[in-house]
């Protein structure tokens, strides 16, 4: 009843036009004296989930659903507290529901009584040239890039944030250099109860470097811990550093991304040796009705071929978007190879529509199928065929105004004999969010 309540409030008022004068646009900028501003904010998403057979079925007691449904809504309040042109303080909270639970367990990334979201300071001080050098200590979202590597982590109710300190140097034409030093947030579910991972810790930097017109490229070193690792190797303590570069732009009707990066470390007594390449292209026909897109997604990640042969190639992807692929979120971006051919069509101004073909295999066969939360193997899946299936995606993305957008997916997993052997299943997604930012 609390979902339905929300809900229908936020559609009365989206249904109602906006007037002249934005309703919100007085909480940006409240003066508290001299250079003292405050700025409120926030969101309601409100976001509906179908899954037949959640994670292929690989693994389901018998007698338990093979489907599940959910209805899922998040909620923030924000305040960013400017206290002179140098010192900025933020403070975000949320409250994470799931209502009507039918059929599955719920993961940490979905349910959370309310905590503290984002809490950081910030100080900073212009430099020379246009630069700025900021300082920013505590709780933060970070991300960087393309969002393969480090992301905010959106489609699932609780975003990811970290806890640290993070040196950040900005310039002209979106040269940028982030220097950092933190743990992952640890949600547990209670109310106010989160705190840093203390088996995880995550540091390094990246960069950002304008090239020429329409063409630019991150650079980046990156170090990751973890306690308890899982692989098809085994279990241990996972140490891994990786380097990487990013070229990425848009010229005329081009646009391309296209990304490079290779890990060393430790996993327990063995030494890591793994790597990834991606590309995202795609040619934009804006003369032509409904601007079409031709799409084209590759992914190669690296597996491990010789699970007993002292070292790990397995890619870690460290925390990427979820979705990574689609949006059902089914697979990890470790030991797989997939191509992803879309087309994209805007219909209305304010109206996208895409289809998506995702094909997947293994890289190697001697290496598991990996699910993306938690992040491990696919019991079952080590050996055997390469194929790990396809998949078909439709979504459509309505922004109803400055405030207020509705999205909408369709997934369908055809699994292929890597799955099947495992004793896999196909798997339908359906999912429909409606969020209201103020």
């Amino acid at each position: 009843m609390k979902l339905l309540v929300t809900a229908t409030t936020a559609l009365l008022l989206l249904a109602a036009p906006l007037a002249a004068a934005d309703p919100f646009e007085a909480l940006k900028d409240i003066p508290l004296g001299g250079d003292v501003r405050l700025s409120l904010g926030g969101q309601l998403r409100e976001r509906f989930e179908s899954f037949s057979n959640p994670g292929f079925s690989i693994g389901r007691a018998p007698g338990a659903p093979g489907s599940n449904h959910s209805l899922l809504q998040r909620l923030l309040l924000q305040a960013d507290l400017t206290l002179s042109k140098n010192v900025r303080a933020f403070l975000q909270l949320g409250r994470f529901d799931a209502f009507d639970n039918r059929g599955g367990s719920l993961s940490a990334t979905q349910e959370n009584r309310g905590d503290i979201v984002q809490a950081y300071l910030d100080a900073g001080i212009d430099l020379d040239a246009g630069w700025r050098l900021t300082l920013r200590g505590g709780r933060q979202e970070m991300n960087f890039g393309s969002g393969r590597l480090v992301s905010e982590r959106d489609g699932p109710n609780l975003r990811r944030a970290f806890d640290g300190g993070r040196l950040m140097l900005a310039g002209p034409q979106g040269a940028k250099l982030d220097l950092f030093a933190t743990r992952p947030v640890q949600p547990l579910g209670g109310s106010f109860d989160d705190s840093s991972n203390r088996g995880e810790a995550f540091f390094g930097g990246y960069a950002t470097i304008p090239l020429a017109t329409g063409l630019s490229a991150d650079l980046y070193a990156l170090g990751y811990e973890r306690e308890g690792a899982r692989f098809t190797a085994g279990t241990a303590f996972e140490q891994r550093q990786t380097f990487g570069t990013r070229l990425f732009g848009r010229r005329g009707a081009f646009d391309h991304d296209v990304e490079l990066a290779g890990q060393t470390g430790s996993f327990g007594a063995q030494d890591i040796r793994a790597w990834t390449a991606s590309a995202d292209l795609g040619v934009t026909a804006g003369n032509l009705p409904w601007a079409p897109r031709l799409g084209l997604k590759a992914d190669i990640a690296s597996g491990d071929g010789n699970p007993r042969d002292g070292r790990l190639e397995t890619f870690n992807a460290l925390y990427p978007k979820v979705p990574y692929f689609t949006e059902a979120g089914l697979v990890a971006p470790a030991n797989l190879v997939d191509l992803y051919p879309s087309l994209r069509l805007t219909p209305l101004p304010d109206v996208t529509l895409e289809f998506g073909w995702d094909i997947l295999w293994r890289q190697q066969r001697e290496d598991a199928v990996y699910r993306p939360v938690p992040f491990g193997p696919l019991p079952g899946t080590a050996g055997g065929s390469r194929g790990i299936g396809q998949q078909f995606q439709v979504s459509a993305r309505w922004k109803i105004n400055s405030h207020a957008e509705f999205r909408a997916w369709y997934v369908h997993f055809d699994v292929g004999p890597a799955l099947a052997e495992a004793g896999g299943r196909d798997v339908d997604f359906l999912a429909a969010a409606l969020s209201l930012t103020f």
